[in-house]
């Protein structure tokens, strides 16, 4: 290839060919010494030219995110990226050295002190990319490189991109070119269904180590993958490998088939690894220590004389005897063991007891410290945990909560309301999927819990599941028929399914059990409108305004139900408040514009059409981003031109 890529580099040769492109070795022809690098080439789909445009932003959003990881040692260096006509393009650091795929299978497998290694090390390089809030989506061992200067493992290859690229295949009715070639097997199951979590790839290294450290096939580890509960010992991965139980215990839980079971946190995992190669250490000292000769062996007592006449002595029970002082000396201990860690936990329940009062006193930052004493003398107190998960999420530290609740899961018997809080910040954080499986585990423990159910219904009618959502609203209502939160997103999932005046009904029910919620009214007002009452709608808007003056949406919608009865400038009026009270409101910017075009006002049809573009582009939502696009091409403004007012209206990330 003579053609230089981006007008700088020289592919040298071709180090793969897959399904979105190729990966070539390449020398930068523009640094004096021409330093090797790897450029990425990812293919666009055949697509239109709007979707494409979408999609070659999307692409350098992510790649200006990857460049913010600080520089690491075992994490390749973004050096540039740019577009083609046809192609995207990643410029990464070259990395000299060989993949772990010559190092592992076959007839060599490793020792456990290096499957701890490969452990320690990828872990740790993967927690510099899960804290960055990325996944890394690719890890196989020829995307694990061994330097071959300072030889630590270097984690390559990331797959944002491949599953951006995957995405768009997929939602333009193409089938996406494949790239698997055996390396399925390092694969999650939800990840295989194209539902990632970051606990994907933690499945991924607990399948490679056991690779390692077994010496199979990928053949032989489709077999064994994911069968970490099995009724039969002969069916499981380790039979018949000699390793330490503890290793193969966090081996399990890494590969667990559900996502919920394995561990969540990348540092969990690892303190489990840490703790394992101590104990490992002590016992080894202990092992090499020369330990005293045994005793010789108690030899019978010799027969006594007597002069007396024989008396017939009491049979002594030696089981008994032994039991006796068995318990006198695990009395002992229990006393002793009692006298180290009893002042503990009493200082420990001392320290949570004023972190409530603290918390309860508003007083975040003294409850903090006083959580934190607690726990330093009693590390699993599954109370403390709980309530310092609490406390960080009210103070917006999402990520210390999650540990926290985490934490709190796994040190407890019952963890119901650990799971229906992580829940709730998982719901919180868009994580779905995440939620339901949170919210399930806390129905099992207790199928009483109606909260529980509003809640994973809420989180089914985001992901467009409401028949779902649905069952679940109906399952709280029939344990508490005053809810009024289950009538209210009931409402809502019905009129989603067509069954409008359902959808009255429930809205009714939850304004008469809460005659002040703003919601119930904007959802009735929503249901009234779509069978025809638009006075009634524009009633029930009204009313939500009153109660929360400062939310755009009843505007919005009120706009929406005026133009129904033809009151143009009124809708126009109620879109230009809802845009006041949200400058991000997408839809408000497009129907107004739709509403300036019939008005004959071309120049604020096009302003609007332009900001609702450039908002949906920023929020991903190809939908109406695609819509504004078409309404602007159809006024003649070319992509270029739109492209020049996005760059004149973006705002700072």
């Amino acid at each position: 290839m003579s053609q230089l890529l981006g007008d700088r580099y020289q592919a040298v040769k071709i180090l793969k060919t897959y399904g979105f492109g190729k990966t070539y070795l390449a020398a930068d022809m523009q640094l004096p010494d021409r330093p090797k690098c790897i450029i990425k080439q990812l293919q666009y789909p055949d697509t239109s030219p709007k979707s494409r445009k979408l999609l070659q932003i999307l692409l350098e959003k992510k790649a200006e995110a990857l460049t913010s990881i600080a520089p690491h040692p075992q994490i390749p260096e973004l050096l540039d990226y740019f577009q083609g006509r046809q192609h995207f393009y990643l410029v990464e650091e070259f990395i000299p050295g060989t993949s772990l795929e010559t190092e592992i299978g076959g007839d060599r497998p490793f020792s456990q002190a290096n499957t701890i290694q490969f452990l320690q090390e990828s872990l740790t390089a993967l927690s510099v990319i899960h804290n960055a809030g990325l996944i890394h989506l690719n890890l196989k061992p020829s995307n694990l490189i061994r330097h071959g200067t300072t030889g630590k493992l270097i984690l390559t290859g990331l797959g944002i991109f491949h599953d951006i690229c995957d995405r768009a295949w997929r939602s333009h009715t193409q089938t996406a070119p494949g790239e698997l070639n055996g390396t399925a097997v390092y694969m999650s199951p939800e990840q295989q269904d194209h539902q990632p979590q970051f606990s994907s790839d933690l499945y991924t290294l607990g399948i490679i180590a056991i690779q390692a450290a077994t010496g199979y096939s990928r053949a032989e580890l489709s077999t064994y993958a994911g069968a970490a509960k099995t009724s039969s010992p002969e069916e499981a991965w380790h039979y018949g490998i000699s390793l330490d139980p503890r290793l193969i215990q966090l081996l399990n839980r890494l590969i667990h088939p559900s996502s919920q079971q394995r561990y969540q946190l990348t540092k969990d995992a690892l303190a489990d690894l840490q703790a394992l190669q101590h104990n490992t250490a002590v016992n080894a000292v202990s092992n090499n220590t020369q330990k005293p000769p045994n005793p010789p062996p108690p030899q019978p007592p010799e027969p006594a004389t007597s002069s007396l006449p024989p008396t017939t002595p009491t049979p002594r029970n030696p089981q008994k005897w032994r039991w006796g002082i068995g318990a006198v000396i695990l009395g002992s201990a229990i006393v002793v063991l009692m006298g180290i860690q009893l002042p503990q936990r009493l200082a420990s329940l001392y320290f949570n007891h004023q972190g409530q009062n603290a918390a309860e006193g508003d007083r975040p930052e003294v409850a903090l410290s006083a959580y934190n004493r607690a726990l330093q003398l009693h590390p699993q107190n599954t109370t403390v945990l709980y309530q310092r998960g609490m406390l960080y999420d009210r103070l917006g530290n999402t990520t210390a909560a999650l540990e926290d609740f985490t934490g709190a899961i796994q040190n407890s018997a019952t963890p119901i309301e650990a799971y229906y809080q992580r829940g709730n910040l998982r719901l919180q954080l868009g994580d779905h999927q995440g939620a339901i499986a949170d919210y399930s585990k806390a129905l099992e423990l207790n199928p009483n819990y109606t909260e529980a159910y509003v809640n994973r219904g809420n989180a089914q009618a985001s992901l467009g599941n409401e028949r779902q959502a649905t069952q679940d609203y109906t399952k709280a209502i029939e344990q508490d028929d005053n809810f009024a939160a289950a009538y209210l997103n009931r409402c809502l999932s019905r009129s989603n399914l067509g069954d409008h005046f359902g959808a009255v009904e429930d809205c009714t029910n939850a304004i008469n059990l809460r005659p002040t919620h703003p919601y119930a009214y904007q959802n009735r007002g929503l249901a009234r409108r779509r069978v025809g009452d638009f006075q009634g709608a524009i009633m029930d808007y009204n009313t939500a305004i009153e109660l929360n003056p400062e939310d755009a949406d009843p505007y919005y919608n009120r706009g929406l139900a005026r133009y129904d009865l033809g009151d143009t400038g009124g809708a126009i009026d109620d879109f230009s408040i809802a845009i006041e009270l949200n400058q991000d409101h997408v839809l408000a910017y497009y129907d107004r514009a739709r509403l300036w075009l019939e008005q004959g006002d071309r120049d604020r049809a096009i302003t609007d059409f332009q900001i609702a573009a450039t908002r949906c582009l920023e929020l991903s939502r190809l939908g109406c981003y695609e819509d504004a696009q078409y309404q602007l091409n159809e006024l003649g403004v070319t992509l270029s031109e739109l492209s020049e007012a996005n760059s004149g209206t973006k705002r700072g990330d």
